[in-house]
């Protein structure tokens, strides 16, 4: 039996963040107005009042600020600062044809969600210990001697010592014109790219050494992973160690978008919201910790090149409707009164990545994707299947031509499949009825999911899952609030109000 002990790696974190602004409007003439700022963003490099925070990388090894070191866990950024301007141009001069836009710098502020796991990485306090004490019988305690117990803890986190502010630079043109007294449409472009986006990733990934040793054994294979990781091929740290993750800014982001909105105030008893937009939203890294659909982890780490796909949240289409109608019924204050309100949204589906499910380029990837092999796919209804008449590979039961070979990566790139859309539509009728001068009762009627439309969540996209491809569950199931939100089935409430 052996027994292995695990420390608790809670730490105080410490970090400031603050910022400073200047803005102005300047009115140009009468048809024209300019918003111009400049905003300061400073955050503090991220510290442990207790000096238990390790940081690791491969030219200084572990390091600790305050312990063995005056630095801190990565170089302080202080430069953001952050333009902006806008304007807003009467076209005809009335105020009715009008055009928008502007430009703007914006910060991010880290959330430093494993800034708590450099703990694991303090020497001073190991974080695993296996005791190698032979088993003798009727002499348990010699597995808690001290001297058979042997530190395997090693960096397993790391911060890069380039860290910086991520930023990004939103703009945007608006046409806009009014219709009436109470009707406005609004035509638009908006955009966005960001630099210096959070990602993190193994920088101690295995590397594929091709040939065969005098013995006919291939130089890489699935029990020599490890031996083949950067720290161990060239002498990086005093023991072996497994995956090292890195959380940095490495990524960028683009967005371009088409957005019309119709606005018709109330008047004659009918007010009318609608939007549409029309987006793509493309990165190498949505988040470092995953979305459904997305593991948050690079297929090939040495190389985020191939990691530029579809933003895991991108939408290529989104329509939303609500209005609200005074039923013209005239009379007394029991006929008086009634109102419908409904509300529509249509959308198009999330972009998801399938993953193998097992590593065959030995390298110790676990987000390694398949091949793209023409007609291997079949995607329909945001259903994913594989074609059933292509040779497979009998230990998995996946097509041979979509496994990559040891040392390859897959060529399909990260999330070029689309999951379900989404409609639903809303509706409530209300009853409002006087009592008196001060006293009133609201009566409403609530129908959500209207047509008991069955909204499916992303589906499985671990190839090497039964069900894979297939969504097994509704949106509201799948985002962990059953019932609440898109994807349950139809309901139906009464409520009755008392106003006063």
């Amino acid at each position: 039996m052996t027994l292995v002990f695990a420390r608790p790696y809670a730490s105080p974190l410490n970090q400031t963040v603050g910022g400073l602004f200047i803005q102005d409007d300047y009115q140009v003439n009468r048809r024209l107005v300019l918003n111009i700022g400049l905003r300061y963003e400073i955050a503090s490099v991220l510290n442990g009042p207790t000096h238990e925070l390790t940081n690791y990388s491969f030219s200084r090894g572990l390091f600790t600020p305050g312990v063995d070191t005056d630095t801190d866990l990565y170089k302080g950024d202080h430069n953001n600062f952050a333009p902006r301007v806008g304007f807003a141009w009467s076209i005809t001069g009335d105020g009715r044809t009008v055009l928008r836009g502007g430009y703007g710098i914006f910060y991010d502020a880290f959330v430093h969600t494993i800034g708590v796991d450099l703990n694991q990485n303090n020497p001073s306090k190991p974080y695993i210990l296996v005791s190698l004490a032979p088993p003798i019988p009727g002499q348990l305690a010699n597995k808690l001697d001290p001297s058979f117990l042997f530190d395997i803890s090693g960096p397993s986190n790391a911060y890069d010592e380039n860290l910086r502010l991520p930023y990004a630079q939103h703009f945007n043109l608006t046409f806009q014109r009014e219709f009436g007294s109470s009707m406005v449409l609004s035509l638009g472009y908006v955009g966005s790219k960001g630099t210096k986006i959070v990602n993190a990733r193994d920088i101690n990934q295995a590397l594929f050494i091709p040939g065969t040793d005098s013995n006919g054994v291939p130089l890489s294979n699935f029990f020599n992973t490890n031996s083949r990781r950067p720290s161990q091929l060239f002498n990086l740290t005093s023991q072996p160690v497994g995956s090292i993750r890195q959380f940095e800014t490495g990524s960028s982001s683009s967005y371009h978008s088409f957005q019309t909105t119709f606005n018709k105030r109330m008047s004659r008893g009918l007010s009318v919201l609608g939007a549409y937009t029309w987006s793509k939203s493309i990165d190498n890294a949505s988040d470092p910790f995953g979305f459904t659909g997305d593991s948050g982890a690079p297929q090939n780490s040495h190389d985020m090149r191939l990691e530029r796909g579809l933003s895991v949240f991108d939408i290529r289409h989104q329509f939303t409707l609500g209005y609200t109608y005074e039923l013209p019924f005239k009379g007394n204050r029991y006929i008086e009164g009634w109102e419908v309100n409904s509300t529509m949204s249509l959308k198009t589906g999330q972009p998801f990545t399938p993953v193998l499910g097992f590593d065959p380029t030995l390298t110790g990837s676990f987000a390694v994707r398949p091949h793209n092999f023409p007609g291997a796919f079949i995607s329909k209804d945001g259903q994913l299947y594989l074609n059933p008449d292509l040779p497979k590979d009998p230990a998995t039961g996946l097509p041979l031509a979509i496994i990559p070979k040891a040392g390859e990566f897959g060529t399909l790139g990260r999330n070029t499949f689309t999951g379900p859309g989404y409609k639903n539509v809303d509706l409530s009728v209300a009853k409002r009825t006087r009592l008196g001068e001060r006293l009133g009762i609201e009566t409403r009627f609530e129908m959500f999911n209207v047509f008991n439309r069955t909204n499916l969540a992303l589906p499985e996209r671990i190839m090497t899952d039964p069900l894979f491809g297939i969504s097994s569950r509704t949106q509201d199931v799948a985002g962990g609030v059953t019932g609440i939100g898109g994807g349950g089935p139809r309901s139906i409430q009464l409520a009755l109000r008392l106003v006063y």
